[in-house]
């Protein structure tokens, strides 16, 4: 995965940035079999502004989990590929404090504020879906500048209006050079369960208002 324009900066990533500006934005109507506009052409370009993600931490003695309802996302079946990004400045821990003390001195949202991941389906998946499929990607996840290429397997699943991505993986503190709490977070566990779930809309629907 290229390095994200994003990184150290307030900028959106660059693949994201990419299709925005490729949208024509004509606004049609999504068809009932997901994947075709209302003329029954098909879609291979898909994106979502408001996404669920949450990384959940497991510990002996406490479990927390941060989470935001801003996950943008898209995924181009022409080029197989999909991007999900997150600002982490958004994730919400129930926590005033421990939110403030977490963005400030661990993840360090003022250099780092994106975490993304990028991949490429392992096999061909088209653009109609009439059935819950599962899936399996290969990318990379980047979290304060650190890549790491890892594998996913999650579900995508056609709904009258687009497509939902389900999926979930572990990621270890350590890999991106985050020391673990030991007074904010008492027990926060090395690894990390992250979890997204996003309903994808055709990018003309998408871009509606």
């Amino acid at each position: 995965m290229r390095k994200s324009a994003a990184y150290g900066s307030s900028m959106v990533p660059a693949l994201l940035l990419l299709f925005l500006l490729m949208w024509p934005g004509t606004g049609s109507t999504a068809g009932e079999e997901s994947g075709r506009n209302s003329a029954g052409d098909e879609n291979i370009r898909f994106f979502a502004h408001t996404g669920y993600v949450e990384f959940v931490s497991r510990a002996p003695l406490l479990e927390f989990t941060g989470s935001s309802e801003q996950l943008n996302g898209l995924i181009d079946f022409g080029t197989q590929t999909l991007d999900f990004f997150v600002d982490l400045e958004t994730l919400d821990t129930r926590n005033r404090r421990r939110d403030r003390d977490m963005r400030r001195n661990y993840l360090e949202t003022h250099r780092y504020p994106f975490a993304e991941f990028t991949g490429r389906f392992t096999e061909p998946v088209p653009a109609v879906l009439k059935e819950q499929t599962p899936v399996t990607v290969e990318g990379r996840f980047t979290m304060r500048e650190i890549p790491r290429d890892i594998r996913v397997e999650g579900f995508l699943t056609p709904e009258a209006d687009g497509i939902r991505v389900t999926a979930s993986w572990e990621i270890r503190l350590e890999d991106f050079n985050i020391d673990r709490p030991r007074i904010v977070f008492y027990e926060l566990s090395e690894v990390q369960r992250v979890s997204i779930n996003i309903l994808l809309k055709p990018e003309t629907d998408a871009d509606s208002p």
